[in-house]
């Protein structure tokens, strides 16, 4: 009888986490290509779905996504759009601050990029409610709002590796 409670108390805590603390999680894109979060993270001030690391996988390479200084979140909730081509990625940056004398207070700002599913390139990068929008709302905003978008590209680093790769194939 002792063994039964023992497996009990194991099946109870297998089932009791939440099955993005064991795998990584992929968002896929009807295109054909997707991103995957990956490196699980917790404690003091990370949000409960933070992620370290996230990837594109599409065309044969696979991209990081990762921007400095920022951890990413995904909850179940992060879709493609309507068309396939877009991918809201949610992130957070933070850091300490304080007045000379004073305590020091975590502070942290939510982000949202767009990435182009297509190839793994940033298109845009935002911060505040913008990033709780959906993508009808979005869509409305980024062209009313697109003059005022920051882009980013794809990485130079990335795109040189993708250069060469292709050069390889050409040439063998």
């Amino acid at each position: 009888m002792k063994g039964y409670h023992y497996l009990n108390m194991i099946y109870i805590f297998y089932f009791s986490i939440p099955s993005s603390a064991l795998s990584d999680v992929t968002i896929k894109s009807p295109l054909g290509t997707s991103v995957i979060f990956s490196e699980k993270t917790n404690g003091d001030n990370y949000y409960f779905d933070a992620w370290r690391a996230v990837s594109f996988n599409g065309n044969g390479y696979v991209i990081d996504l990762g921007i400095k200084d920022r951890y990413f979140t995904e909850d179940g909730s992060t879709k493609v759009s309507p068309s396939g081509r877009y991918l809201i990625l949610n992130s957070i940056s933070g850091g300490y601050i304080s007045d000379e004398g004073e305590e020091k207070e975590y502070v942290d700002k939510a982000h949202c990029s767009i990435v182009d599913m297509k190839n793994g390139c940033y298109v845009s990068d935002w911060e505040g409610d913008v990033c709780g929008y959906d993508w009808k709302k979005m869509k409305m905003y980024w062209k009313t709002h697109k003059e005022q978008t920051p882009l980013i590209s794809c990485h130079f680093d990335q795109q040189l590796k993708m250069l060469k790769t292709i050069w390889h194939h050409l040439i063998n």
